[in-house]
């Protein structure tokens, strides 16, 4: 069996209201595990009887790598994404990047935040 098969990332909605993983509903492969063996993405999981698959219940939330020099280069990563709405396309969008333990770059300067925003927001006018 290949490890995810069975080791699983599936983002339940915490609103209060009792979700529970289920092996019928989205999830994506994790090869994260315990970080007491070394592994970089921390992913713990427990089984639940009658499910087939374990998924994800503590671990790494973000990740991110930078690089110093003449101009500074960064990639992070959320394991789920950036909403906490279930109806938003960013509530388990980077849950792939997760997946293939990837990253996505990081904006710094005014260009590089102007040259990837979906929208732009001005408090006041």
């Amino acid at each position: 069996v290949k490890w995810g098969d069975v080791n699983r990332s599936q983002r339940i909605h915490t609103s209060g209201e009792l979700e529970r993983f289920s092996d019928s509903k989205p999830s994506v492969p994790i090869a994260g595990g315990p970080g007491t063996v070394g592994i970089v993405f921390n992913f713990y999981t427990r089984p639940i009887e009658g499910q087939k698959m374990r998924y994800g219940v503590a671990g790494h939330s973000f990740a991110g790598v930078v690089e110093f020099g003449p101009k500074v280069r960064a990639r992070t990563l959320l394991t789920f994404g950036n909403s906490a709405d279930p109806k938003s396309k960013h509530y388990f969008d980077q849950a792939q990047l997760y997946s293939r333990q990837t990253y996505k770059p990081v904006w710094y300067t005014l260009e590089e935040i102007k040259a990837n925003s979906a929208r732009v927001y001005r408090p006041g006018l």
